[in-house]
């Protein structure tokens, strides 16, 4: 055996090289970006929202993995969204995604939801799927705070025999 093989090899083995898709990016998410679009985002990525009040969050067509989510925190302080939009945030198209307010030792609601207009402080729909939501508040919605649920639609992707929504976690 090659001792240039054998170092590779022990080095990979023993965890002192990353192993092929570990490359995780952090990205920040400014108060003035509404919209997320899951194209440069892979499994493993976070997405902080950064402090402040802000309107509406749209994420699409997001990916994660069992093993590597995609998560979603407040990072700095509170994020706090009040809208008169139709939503405060909006998951359409997405799966294996952790939505987190606990990015600040000292607030334990990180992410507000503070008021909607229109309708619902959270929606997880459109095919979306393996989502937690975990420390953030609701208040002050038109219709109610969390919808989770796909509507069928006449394209039949949603139908009963070819769509289920699985592993919705909802805590503090």
């Amino acid at each position: 055996m090659k001792p240039t093989f054998f170092l590779l090899f022990f080095a990979f083995v023993f965890g002192f090289l990353p192993a092929g898709g570990q490359n995780r990016s952090v990205l920040d998410i400014p108060l003035s970006l509404n919209q997320i679009d899951g194209d440069t985002i892979q499994p493993g990525d976070t997405l902080k929202l950064l402090p402040g009040i802000r309107s509406f969050l749209l994420f699409k067509n997001i990916h994660g993995t069992v093993s590597q989510p995609v998560v979603i925190i407040n990072e700095g302080g509170a994020s706090v969204i009040t809208t008169n939009h139709y939503y405060g945030i909006k998951f359409s198209g997405c799966s294996h995604i952790k939505l987190l307010g606990n990015g600040h030792a000292s607030i334990l609601y990180g992410i507000s939801i503070t008021k909607v207009l229109q309708g619902a402080g959270i929606t997880v729909d459109d095919l979306s799927t393996d989502v937690e939501l975990a420390f953030i508040e609701i208040a002050n919605t038109k219709i109610g705070g969390i919808y989770a649920k796909t509507e069928p639609t006449c394209n039949f992707l949603a139908t009963r025999e070819k769509f289920t929504m699985f592993n919705l976690h909802i805590h503090h």
